[in-house]
């Protein structure tokens, strides 16, 4: 009687598959990789992308010269795709020359190798893009839950919200009793402020397209001043502009508005009482610069090196209170406009914030 064969796939290996025409070299690789990998193989690119869409793999060793398909075509249409993009593609060829492997990185390749080549460089190499793979992957997880969480706080926090602002105004309940909605507003209003900020920064980081328009500059500057002026308002802080910039400039007057929006919100939170906030714009070499300066306590040299990352403990400038967001989605915004976000201590007191971005497209 006759068994059947059974085949199972290794949940606890990762995947590879092998796209070659010549089985020698199929053969080859398979030698090197089979202990420590689940290997899949395929002749052609026309079958490697078949078996792409039907499986799922964490790494491609692709051969360039194939009949149809090859290897070229096949590597640029798996890095179109966003359900592929976190599979790493290793270019294996016979071709040495610099064009060529140049044309590889242009269709999306991550490394490229030349026949004939070490087995212990191969997968060394194998080993390091398995790595960033599975890095890339936390990222993108990371960065659908923090996409998730926003969404699902906005709907709960906006019916909250709605419920304490008609308990604040009730003439029926007591002072004490008012105090506690006033804290409700506060803490959902904080949440609210996260979930919205959580989602511009998904946003952002999705290949987001600014749309650039001609604006004067102090114009954006005045009016998120008199949105964030409440604020300044309580601490009796005075705001200092100077404008030595009378030209349009090209830029994303939405996201422009953002990015000076939260620089400000922080030098409010991190100044004291009846102190100044000064902001200076100028246009030099054919950049537009904005400074803004505060008169806080400044940077730690601790925090000068987190400042930028994502989620720290405290918000820039020492700012206990914040999710770490302000600076990353500023800084992501002045990436989209080809310019640039730094930050350094004054010689006295506080830190200024310098944003600033090419007149000229670059």
């Amino acid at each position: 009687m006759k068994t059947e064969e059974k085949f199972f796939v290794d949940a606890t290996k990762n995947r590879i598959l092998i796209v070659d025409d010549e089985h020698v070299n199929i053969r080859i690789l398979k030698t090197i990789l089979s202990d420590d990998y689940d290997l899949t193989e395929a002749s052609s690119g026309e079958e490697a992308i078949e078996l792409a869409e039907s499986q799922k793999f964490d790494l491609i060793l692709l051969d360039i010269m194939m009949p149809g398909k090859d290897g070229y075509e096949v590597c640029r249409y798996l890095k179109t795709s966003k359900r592929h993009a976190t599979i790493k593609t290793i270019l294996v060829s016979a071709r040495a020359m610099l064009e060529e492997r140049l044309r590889g990185y242009e269709c999306g390749a991550d490394d490229y190798i030349v026949k004939p080549f070490d087995g212990d460089e191969l997968l060394s190499k194998v080993k390091v893009f398995l790595r960033l793979k599975s890095m890339a992957e936390i990222e993108e997880i990371k960065g659908n839950l923090l996409k998730l969480i926003a969404h699902e706080l906005r709907t709960p926090l906006n019916g909250l919200l709605g419920f304490a602002a008609l308990l604040e105004k009730s003439k029926t309940i007591s002072d004490g009793d008012k105090q506690y909605v006033m804290h409700i507003l506060s803490c959902g209003n904080r949440l609210l402020e996260f979930s919205q900020k959580a989602l511009l920064l998904c946003d952002l980081k999705s290949n987001y397209k600014i749309t650039k328009k001609d604006r004067h500059l102090v114009k954006i500057l005045e009016e998120t001043i008199r949105s964030l002026q409440w604020k300044a308002v309580d601490k009796k802080i005075r705001f200092c502009v100077v404008n030595k910039m009378d030209k349009v400039a090209a830029f994303d007057p939405m996201m422009m508005n953002f990015a000076i929006r939260f620089v400000l919100d922080n030098a409010i939170k991190v100044s004291p009482q009846e102190s100044e906030i000064a902001i200076h714009i100028e246009e030099k070499n054919d950049w537009c610069y904005i400074h803004i300066q505060d008169q806080g306590p400044g940077i730690s040299n601790g925090q000068m090196d987190q400042i930028f990352q994502l989620f720290i403990v405290d918000d820039v400038m020492q700012h206990r209170n914040g999710q770490g967001l302000s600076l990353p989605i500023t800084r992501e915004i002045m990436r989209l406009h080809q310019g640039r976000l730094r930050i350094c201590n004054n010689p006295s007191s506080g830190a200024t914030v310098e944003l600033s971005f090419p007149l000229v497209s670059e």
